[in-house]
């Protein structure tokens, strides 16, 4: 739902619920919160409210009421909010004009009873009618929150307990002399802790040179390989391990060349990119675990078109690291180099394919993708 949804519907033609005092105007009517134009048909959810207009101020109040099933003034019993087959027992929210426009909506809800897994009546669930906003029995979520940082998510899951959220960054923020970038935040709040993964372009501003920056963070038992291992997929290295969850954090920085394609009359064909980076990872989740390193990678890919097919692919890696683990420090070294060479004539084809690293060679004979 969406606040440019949200209908306040008075009770203007019934003058015995309406109240006019020197100078001071009151009435009752309904919040109507309807989906909006993305989100297709659905009924709308309705409120009781009360507004009050004085010299300097406009609010509406949403209000406890005198009957829940058909609301009209005020009262003691809380309106219910309807989500499948679950509700929401209502108690307290506002809306009010600020230099000549409406606010958000804002209300606070407890869950019925028996409702929803992991609550209870006593806990109190704040809402904000401030972006797309779609409710069903098994949870809540807001989408396309407008933020000085940029557009942001979030969702409450009733089934399995979890908060979690997300934030595009479209608006560089410079501290100091770093400017961010190009930002994207994702987070999980849940019984088994919480974590927060952050990836983006640091800008040094003096050399404005982009760096490329990854960051973990957190303090759960929760498996994050398969959160981690696709979010920060850019960066050219092996992710730590992080099955057993993680208690500390996970830094990681690169920068990249990619020196273009060149083609030359489409005859020769030529790409190279390189690079280099540094992480930190610190865990605490299992025994202490740190560890420090830094990678380099080259990729390179070419190849001749006439008067026969011949590719050239080339791809070297090579990293340092140490740290400490098992109660004693260790250090390791690894560099690899893989490339394939393949000569295409008509439908014959052959592809010579090879590694080579400071632990093991293979090579080898194929056929041509395609052949």
């Amino acid at each position: 739902f969406r606040l440019d949804q949200v209908n306040k519907d008075l009770d203007e033609e019934n003058p015995d619920i309406q109240q006019l005092g020197t100078g001071e105007y009151a009435i009752y009517g309904d919040f109507i919160v309807s989906p909006s134009a993305n989100e297709g048909q659905g009924d709308p959810f309705i409120l009781r409210g009360f507004l009050k207009k004085t010299k300097n101020n406009i609010k509406i109040d949403v209000i406890n009421v005198d009957n829940p099933f058909k609301p009209v003034r005020k009262g003691s019993s809380m309106q219910y909010l309807a989500m499948g087959d679950k509700k929401l027992n209502v108690y307290e929210g506002n809306i009010s004009v600020i230099n000549t426009e409406w606010d958000t909506l804002r209300f606070k809800a407890n869950p019925h009873p028996g409702d929803m897994k992991g609550l209870n009546e006593n806990d109190v669930l704040n809402f904000k009618v401030n972006g797309n906003v779609s409710a069903s029995a098994d949870e809540i979520s807001v989408s396309e929150i407008d933020t000085p940082f940029g557009s942001a998510s979030f969702a409450f899951d009733f089934t399995d307990p979890s908060l979690t959220g997300a934030l595009r960054m479209t608006t560089p923020i410079s501290v100091g002399y770093v400017t961010l970038s190009d930002v994207m935040v994702k987070m999980r709040f849940d019984p088994q802790g919480f974590y927060i993964l952050a990836d983006g372009t640091i800008i040094i501003i003096p050399a404005a040179i982009p760096i490329r920056g990854g960051l973990v963070i957190g303090y759960t038992s929760r498996n994050l390989n398969s959160e981690v291992v696709p979010f920060l997929s850019e960066f050219k290295t092996d992710k730590p391990n992080l099955s057993g969850g993680l208690r500390g954090f996970y830094v990681i920085g690169q920068r990249g060349f990619d020196l273009g394609n060149f083609d030359i009359g489409g005859v020769v064909t030529a790409n190279l990119n390189l690079g280099a980076g540094t992480y930190i990872y610190c865990n605490f989740a299992d025994d202490f675990k740190f560890e420090v390193g830094g990678y380099g990678y080259l990729t390179a890919q070419g190849g001749i078109t006439k008067p026969c097919d011949i590719g050239v692919f080339l791809d070297g890696h090579a990293d340092i690291k140490g740290g400490y683990e098992n109660g004693s420090a260790w250090f390791s070294n690894c560099s690899k180099v893989e490339g394939s060479i393949s000569l295409c004539v008509g439908s014959e084809s052959v592809l010579v394919h090879g590694l080579l690293s400071n632990k093991n060679k293979s090579w080898g004979f194929g056929s041509c993708p395609g052949k």
